[in-house]
């Protein structure tokens, strides 16, 4: 009986007791790092749970990636995370705009073209 006891009142004072807690940036290591160009990484997608449907992505040893190769009516549809960003690459040939139909979509279903 006085273990429980001992346990509820060590657990009351815990939550009465003033906890201060706090996090925050180190200011004196943004200031040091302020003035550096930092170089973009890019994770390569490879396949779930980015990958969701489509044309499926293949390793090219040739490139050091996976790659997707699409052809004209092709499609592939790719899950990326909230905050980051999706970089479509062509490495033999420069892409052009006209030849990508991009829809984007906040997760409900419905889907927008970009």
């Amino acid at each position: 009986m006085k273990k429980p006891m001992a346990l509820c009142l060590l657990f009351s004072a815990m939550l009465l007791l003033p906890v201060s807690m706090q996090a925050e940036v180190d200011r004196v290591a943004m200031r040091m790092v302020d003035g550096l160009e930092r170089p973009l990484r890019w994770d390569n997608i490879e396949g779930s749970p980015w990958w969701i449907a489509g044309t499926r992505l293949h390793y090219s040893p040739r490139r050091d990636m996976h790659v997707a190769t699409l052809e004209q009516g092709q499609a592939i549809m790719l899950q990326v995370p909230a905050g980051e960003a999706l970089r479509i690459y062509r490495p033999d040939q420069q892409l052009s705009v006209e030849q990508l139909s991009i829809q984007i979509s906040d997760g409900s279903g419905l889907f927008t073209t970009f």
